[in-house]
């Protein structure tokens, strides 16, 4: 149900720049094939557990804001596998709701080539691990930071990269993204790149201790 409704709602939304030309929208669909490589407690991902990679649903939206008001940036990127070894399911949803700025001037000074964003974000992960009946759950709020950049040589093809990292309370995630992006016809582009997950938690019952990495491809528009 929460991938369905971030599906939904990623699609929707930019409709709504037709009737606010005063916001920049920007919105990507897609699918990421993740493998796994790690631990819960004492159990490997792949030796005791029997993950194999699997590809997943992914999606980000993004609004530029006028005046001084910080752009917002949302992304979803559940996940999900499911063990051969033993009767095994781990669940790793992470949904990321960010505030940012670009840095002033930058994107003018470099013939609109270049654009760097600093930000703060709240990353939302709902982690459920059962094996062999043996089930457990947390969910938390983590506060991170955001830095983005964009490198756009010609109006047709553009590289990204995205790093968000926090490291507090006993729970240090890092995600890592870089995306090459070409813009099709009219608000149509496509983007293919790579992303990384690195997390440790070391709080509670619920102790894992790994990354997450894979290729992914998007299909977006922006108004």
């Amino acid at each position: 149900m929460k991938k369905l409704l971030c599906v939904f709602l990623l699609i929707c939304l930019p409709c709504t720049a037709y009737a606010l030309p005063l916001f920049d929208i920007e919105c990507a669909i897609g699918g990421r094939n993740i493998s796994p490589d790690g631990s819960i407690g004492s159990d490997d991902f792949k030796s005791d557990l029997g993950f194999d990679d699997e590809w997943e649903v992914m999606g980000r939206l993004k609004v530029g804001m006028p005046l001084i008001i910080p752009n917002v940036y949302l992304v979803a990127s559940p996940m999900e596998f499911k063990g051969s070894s033993l009767d095994s399911k781990f669940t790793l949803n992470q949904y990321d709701l960010g505030l940012y700025y670009s840095i002033p001037f930058l994107h003018t000074l470099t013939l609109k080539m270049l654009n760097v964003e600093v930000g703060l974000d709240a990353r939302f992960m709902d982690i459920e691990a059962d094996i062999s009946n043996d089930s457990d759950k947390e969910d938390y709020t983590l506060p991170m930071l955001y830095l983005g950049c964009q490198f756009t040589p010609g109006d047709r093809f553009a590289l990204e990269g995205e790093v968000w990292g926090t490291s507090y309370n006993k729970k240090d995630v890092y995600t890592l993204i870089g995306r090459v992006r070409v813009n099709m016809v009219g608000p149509l582009f496509i983007t293919g790149g790579y992303r990384y997950d690195d997390i440790n938690i070391r709080e509670g019952n619920l102790r894992v201790k790994g990354n997450f990495s894979g290729l992914f491809a998007e299909l977006g528009v922006k108004f």
